[in-house]
């Protein structure tokens, strides 16, 4: 390390980096020096401290308040992260005091998962943890990992196919198929066969644009084939499709369950063995033993 860079750490500590997380989050200084139990003279003082440390403004005063600069916005979830890790230290070998908590949660998966997890999550850390907050972002793929890495994320919750050096996996439930089509579909008054399902449009949920899928492979090893008309990155955007025409989708089947009531679309079982998969909750090694975390997994167990 440099001398410079050991100078400018030593201008921080770590009242300063939570001032400057709320000022993030809340976007005023009488709304953070109110949370924070610190004047405003100190919460300004955080602020020019800040601002020598990371040679830029941070933020720019408007009528209502503050808005943070493109710098600020890079480095929040940085500075989150730091957060968290020294909470994770602190609660080693103690218990996770959901009631007095203060924690942000940051969790990453498509949305078949957020579908399923989101209403009854949120419901649960207003009762059980009401100074906790979950944000979830759109997660897929190598993506997730390297958030994972970089401590911008604590969870992500998926399909794993296969699982990088340093990342956790644990469970979280078994997932089968179900295939959906509009109420009232002209080619399904009879039930769904294998002939039919071949012959329709099908709309296939890729988060890459591919046209092939797990779906696929289950045809081909019996010989047959299917027409994806489209492929779209989001499984709510596929139901809407199917909502509104005459394709069929093969889509989760807790998803089918949960979503395919609003759009009011009727559920058959895949008319061809298609093989289960597991969604898994992923975790960097680091948060083994972050009490926090531990804490909010089963919340999410108890939510499905």
């Amino acid at each position: 390390m440099k001398d410079r860079d050991l100078i400018d750490i030593r201008r921080l500590d770590l009242t300063v980096l939570l001032v400057f997380a709320e000022l993030v989050r809340r976007r005023k200084t009488t709304d953070v020096a109110a949370r924070m139990g610190l004047s405003q003279s100190a919460i300004s003082h955080a602020l020019s401290r800040l601002r020598v440390v990371f040679a830029d403004p941070l933020f720019t005063r408007r009528s209502d308040g503050l808005d943070p600069t493109p710098r600020a916005l890079e480095l929040a979830p940085r500075i989150e992260g730091v957060i968290e890790v020294l909470r994770a230290a602190i609660s080693e070998g103690g218990t996770f005091d959901a009631g007095g908590a203060q924690r942000l949660f940051r969790l990453a998966a498509n949305d078949h998962v957020m579908s399923l997890l989101t209403t009854a999550l949120t419901g649960r850390l207003a009762a059980a943890a009401p100074g906790c907050r979950a944000t979830w972002q759109f997660g897929g793929g190598a993506d997730r990992f390297e958030a994972l890495r970089r401590n911008t994320i604590d969870l992500a919750i998926g399909r794993v196919f296969r699982l990088p050096e340093g990342i956790v996996a644990e469970p979280l439930f078994e997932e089968s198929f179900a295939v959906v089509a509009r109420k009232g579909h002209p080619a399904l008054g009879q039930g769904l066969t294998l002939e039919i399902y071949c012959a329709l449009d099908h709309v296939l949920v890729s988060f890459r644009g591919n046209v092939r899928g797990s779906v696929d492979m289950a045809l081909q090893r019996i010989g047959r084939e299917r027409r994806v008309r489209t492929s779209v990155p989001l499984f709510s955007t596929s139901l809407a499709i199917i909502a509104a025409s005459d394709c069929i989708a093969t889509v989760p089947a807790r998803l089918a369950a949960r979503l395919g009531p609003f759009f009011d679309l009727d559920s058959f079982a895949p008319p061809m063995p298609i093989d289960n998969y597991t969604v898994s909750l992923l975790r960097h090694q680091r948060t083994v033993g972050d009490h926090g975390l531990d804490w909010l997994i089963g919340c999410i167990r108890e939510s499905l």
